[in-house]
This record gives structure tokens, sequence and C-alpha cells, in this order.
């Protein structure tokens, strides 16, 4: 059997599990840089399963980019919806708008609005705004290396409340993509965000995905990551940790 049939095996026998994650991964949403124009992505993720009850769950995501000359505009939109005969409707959505400009090379300056909406975690509006830079200090053979940091400003409000919170934020990141061949590329990225008042509080990420592509538009993808939240909303049923596994096929536009 060839290594391409193994990796479509070993994304189709992969179980599939989620809990919502707390940080957005948006270096693995980006699509081509070096190419100039539009570029969309489509990716769909659908899971039904029985044993004790039924668990039906659907994942969205719409990835759009233009790019032309020093100007990079990233629009993310996702849609996760869990239903169960055991537990109600549970929904999380985000929105993300995010422009670059390139000062060189390897320096883009980048600034990012983003609204997020999540039940499951109890949050009923989180909104973020922020700017900062991103870095390729390495690419060289089948590894490219991004470093970002961002300062930005973070408004929350729990679900049955009225009122809401405000904090600033420090976000960094690091984002190793292999291209291990022509058709298999592997990415991966961990984040770690602390307030700027208080350092004990803070959120840390580790995304990784596995991208097999089927043809020029047509790709399969198996996605992991790990989210830990050291104040999490003051809510019993919220765990600080949460990870999540997916398995899908994505649509290049």
């Amino acid at each position: 059997m060839s290594l391409r049939s193994l990796g479509l095996l070993a994304c189709l026998i992969l179980v599939h599990h989620v809990l919502k994650g707390q940080i957005v991964n948006v270096e693995s949403a980006r699509l081509d840089e070096n190419q100039s124009g539009w570029q969309g992505l489509v990716d769909l993720n659908f899971m039904a399963l029985k044993n004790n009850a039924h668990l039906f769950q659907l994942n969205n995501k719409l990835r759009t980019q233009f790019v032309k000359g020093p100007h990079r505009w990233l629009l993310l939109h996702d849609i996760n919806i869990n239903m169960s005969s055991t537990f109600n409707f549970e929904q999380n959505t985000f929105q993300h708008l995010r422009y670059g400009w390139m000062v060189d090379s390897p320096l883009v300056l980048e600034a990012f609005v983003q609204n997020q909406y999540d039940k499951i975690q109890r949050i009923k509006h989180r909104l973020l705004a922020g700017a900062g830079l991103r870095l390729m200090f390495m690419e060289k053979g089948l590894l490219a290396t991004y470093y970002g940091i961002t300062a930005m400003g973070e408004y929350e409000q729990e679900i049955n409340s009225s009122t809401g919170e405000a904090y600033m934020r420090l976000s960094t990141y690091l984002n190793l993509k292999f291209t291990l061949k022509e058709w298999l590329h592997w990415y991966n990225t961990a984040y770690y965000q602390p307030l700027f008042r208080n350092v004990t509080d803070y959120r840390v990420m580790v995304n990784s995905s596995l991208e097999i592509k089927l043809n020029h538009r047509l790709s399969m993808l198996t996605r992991f990551g790990m989210n830990y939240d050291s104040n999490p909303v003051d809510n019993a049923l919220v765990p600080a940790f949460t990870y999540r596994l997916t398995n899908g096929f994505a649509y290049k536009i």
C-alpha cells in the first residue's frame, strides 16, 4: 500500500471527538498568500453517533482571502452545531476580519476584529480588537516558520449576565508548516495569551492539522487541538481543559 493510501486510511479510521476550544487559530485558516486576487475555502464536517443517545455534530468553516500588492484581507466565519436526545441544541460561532500590510517579505503588520458566541462555554459575547506583527523567520526546504505578537482588547459577557468585563491581553504564537509531499501538508500552531494586568490569567492552545490533497481543489483534513484556560467562565459545567479531534473535507473555490 502506498504512503498516500495509508494516509487516507488513517484519516478514515480516526475517532471523532469534539469539545469547543477558546482561541481561534487564524494561522491554520490562511490560504495561499503568494497568490494575488480572491480565494475561498469551504470546509464541512458532519458526525452522527448512536449509543445510549443520538448525537449529531455539524461544523462549517468559510474562508475568504484577498491579496493585492502589500495588502492582505482575511475573513473567517465558523459555526458548530451539536444536537442530542439527552441535551438541548448547542451552538458556537465566530467571525474574524483581519487586515495585513506587508512591510517587506518577512514582516507583516496586522490588525483584526473578532466576534464570538459559545453556548457550551457560557459565553454570550466575546469581542476582540487588536494589532501587532507577523514575522516569517525561517523558510528552508520543507519547513516554513512564523511568529506573531499582538496586543488586543477583549470584552466578554457571560450567558445569563447583564454586564460584561473588559481586559487587555497579549497574544503570541509560533506556527510551523511542513510540506511532506506535494499532496501532504502538516501544520502546527501554539498560542499563549496572558492578561497584561495578571499573567497568571492566561489561555494556551496547541493545534495540529494534516491535509491530504485529493486533487487541486479537494482535500481531506484531520485536525487536533488542545486548549487550556486558567480562568474559565465561573460555572461548574465549563472545564478549564478541552480538546478537539475532527475529520472532514475542504473544497477550495
